[in-house]
């Protein structure tokens, strides 16, 4: 892992609720005007939001047309503009976008994507639903590079709420795209920055981060766009093998940190949906006479799935991940998770050591070792155990007594 810190904001004073960050590279001006529209149109408060421009080396001379007039629409507006001579790569400069930003929630928008006035509306209402989560995001909407729509993405959900099967829509079959999402920059400066070790998936990465430490909010409507197109970064590195070794790569690290219960389950779904992906690029490369291309995915493919992956797929069989609660949080996000440990038994006996049972008398013995190490961070946040441990002292007190 090569994963940058990301410095606190020294003062609170005049320090803005939003920043709005859009990393650019040889922009196309007239989409990075459609990404500017969206904020500014929000009817937030401009003095509490940043909004600013922060350009990887592109070397374009700023003082020349129609970028010089570009620049002072963006000055009039109020929006920052920060130039670099150094490129360094997609990860490093939306870690860039971090470390300049000074508000609490950060929003990196890519410079050809949009969102809707809506849009901010819908985060505010998610983070006040419940302080604990650290990342908000609604649905998107595919675009061509004229902004039609294509289709929406595949989260399956009618409610706005707390997402719980995580594990199928953040890590197995990725639902987030990154103009739809905003992030408390608490959770940047708790987690660190964007792995500068990937290439194609650095925001799968820090998604799947953020999501197995914080609890995140998901809106149904679709108020972000994602603009499809042959320009952009993801469809240059879609057909390239290591692209699809790199997501492989980043998911199995994810899924190493899961209880064991849910690894398998995981695993599987992601590579069935993996190649269903896969299937559908390489029929878009031969269309387009790609044959470089579909070649890169079938040798991708042949090494992440499994022959069973193949025949499910056929037959449309996609396995989800199983259901997992959001982590727990204390309500600061830059402390640590809350702990928690689960146990799996079919009974839980109230007298583990009255009874005849080995196996029971094993989980009281784990439970009273839980109570010993533990006794204040587990007794103080679950009840039934405290119970437990109450009934544990009685029947101490009544086999003393016999």
């Amino acid at each position: 892992m090569t994963i940058e810190s990301i410095p606190s904001v020294g003062s609170d004073a005049g320090r803005p609720l939003w920043s709005v960050m859009i990393p650019t590279y040889h922009p196309d001006i007239q989409m990075l005007r459609e990404a500017m529209a969206g904020p500014l149109a929000s009817g937030l408060d401009r003095a509490n939001m940043q909004i600013a421009l922060v350009d990887d080396a592109s070397g374009v001379d700023w003082k020349s047309e129609p970028l010089m007039t570009f620049g002072q629409e963006c000055r009039d507006a109020g929006i920052e503009i920060h130039q670099f001579d150094t490129n360094i790569g997609l990860a490093g400069n939306w870690n860039r976008c971090l470390k300049l930003s000074r508000g609490y929630f950060v929003h990196v928008l890519h410079q050809d994507d949009r969102v809707w006035p809506d849009f901010y509306d819908a985060i505010v209402a998610g983070f006040q639903a419940d302080p604990k989560i650290g990342a908000a995001f609604t649905q998107h909407a595919f675009v061509t590079a004229e902004g039609q729509q294509i289709r929406c993405g595949h989260f399956q959900t009618e409610t706005a709420g707390i997402v719980d099967d995580w594990l199928e829509y953040i890590v197995a079959n990725l639902a987030i795209q990154c103009p739809a999402i905003v992030v408390k920059r608490a959770v940047y400066e708790r987690l660190g920055g964007f792995d500068t070790g990937y290439r194609y998936c650095c925001d799968r990465e820090m998604w799947q981060r953020i999501a197995m430490e914080y609890p995140l909010w998901f809106d149904p409507r679709p108020l972000a766009d994602f603009r499809v197109h042959r320009g952009n970064a993801s469809a240059t590195l879609t057909r390239r093998s290591a692209s699809w070794l790199e997501v492989n790569r980043c998911v199995r690290e994810g899924v190493r940190q899961l209880s064991a219960p849910a690894r398998r389950p995981t695993m599987r779904s992601f590579r069935r949906h993996t190649l269903r992906l896969m299937v559908a690029g390489a029929r878009e490369a031969i269309s387009a006479g790609d044959w470089g291309g579909t070649l890169a995915i079938i040798r991708a493919a042949a090494s992440i799935v499994r022959p069973a992956d193949v025949y499910a797929v056929m037959r449309r069989r996609y396995d989800r991940a199983p259901v997992s609660r959001a982590p727990d949080r204390p309500l600061d996000a830059a402390a640590r998770r809350n702990l928690r440990i689960l146990l799996l038994s079919e009974s839980l006996p109230w007298d583990p050591v009255r009874s005849v049972f080995g196996a029971t008398q094993r989980l009281g013995r784990h439970v009273r070792t839980w109570t010993q190490c533990f006794y204040r961070l587990i007794m103080d946040r679950c009840p039934k155990l405290r119970s437990l441990d109450a009934a544990q002292s009685r029947a101490r007190v009544g086999r003393s007594e016999d």
